[in-house]
């Protein structure tokens, strides 16, 4: 199967390609995002600091000083300080 592409998808955003299929028959698989256990990330990321000094607000991010992390289903945020940030989406 052949066919193209050439869809705006958002504001300055979008997609023109040209595609090309097997005429075989493809296999799926499904995945599960990857639920986080916030107690072991504290442990690992603050070892030793005791829960009474860590910040948690209503959705779940923790903050120790400067640092903290915090995310949803599938994805992790950590913040080392204002300008280091690093996010990942994980599946299972």
């Amino acid at each position: 199967m052949n066919g193209t592409i050439d869809e705006k998808l958002d504001e300055n955003l979008y997609v023109k390609a040209d595609f090309h299929m097997p005429e075989t028959e493809l296999h799926t698989w499904t995945t599960e995002l990857k639920q986080f256990d916030y107690d072991h990330l504290q442990s690992v990321f603050w070892p030793g600091i005791s829960s009474d000094e860590i910040q948690e607000d209503e959705f779940g991010y923790r903050q120790y000083g400067k640092a903290g992390f915090g995310g949803e289903r599938g994805s992790l945020i950590y913040r080392a300080n204002e300008e280091v940030e690093h996010m990942d989406t994980l599946c299972a």
